[in-house]
């Protein structure tokens, strides 16, 4: 992965924590890093800008005394990469599926940046929609 020195030497820094959420990278060269292996979970995705995504928020925000808040922001920022978006097509299984999993969780309504995901509408909106 072709990147700026500072992003290489932010890998170089980091590297335990890349490592801790399931990336081998290795530094290459001044200006370049090698990508070996990453989470199978994000097989769709473009790995080498995902990383240089990550980096750029290990640069710009990370807060080294807070790692555990850290790693768990960054792996938030891979989850919304994750995610289903709004024009996905979805099966009626697997719609089915989502919510009974999130019947079953413990979590809040909101995505891990304070995005709503679930709107309680009651019968009277639904009703003036159709000026009822």
């Amino acid at each position: 992965i072709e990147m700026t020195r500072d992003q290489v030497e932010a890998i170089s820094e980091y590297l335990p924590v890349f490592h801790s959420m399931g990336f081998e990278l290795e530094i290459f060269g001044p200006e370049t890093a090698v990508l070996k292996s990453y989470p199978a979970i994000l097989k769709n995705f473009n790995s080498q800008q995902l990383v240089r995504e990550l980096i750029e928020e290990v640069i710009s925000e990370f807060q080294p005394h807070a790692l555990d808040h850290e790693v768990e922001k960054i792996l938030s920022l891979i989850a919304c990469k994750n995610s289903i978006r709004a024009k996905d097509h979805l099966s009626e299984e697997t719609i089915t599926s989502l919510f009974r999993e999130l019947d079953s969780l413990q979590v809040g309504l909101t995505c891990p940046h304070g995005r709503p995901f679930v709107k309680e509408i009651s019968w009277g909106e639904i009703e003036s929609w159709f000026h009822r």
